[in-house]
């Protein structure tokens, strides 16, 4: 996952938390508040191949049609 994350997002930075529970939260820390873009826990499965770079795409055609208005 992280490979094709960094392939899409050139300017990325990936870290990873490590805990003593079964949690897979995927966060996009950018602007006031980091945002949860996938959560296993809400999905029950992990994310599929494309799908973080789909979430995260639209994320910011999402953020950056609505600062424009």
């Amino acid at each position: 996952m992280s490979a094709e994350l960094e392939n899409n997002f050139k300017n990325i930075q990936i870290e990873l938390n490590k805990g003593s529970i079964r949690v897979f939260d995927i966060m996009l820390d950018e602007g006031p508040a980091p945002v949860l873009i996938f959560s296993k826990t809400i999905k029950n499965r992990f994310p599929k191949p494309g799908e973080l770079t789909e979430i995260i795409d639209q994320h910011y055609k999402a953020r950056y049609s609505s600062e424009g208005k």
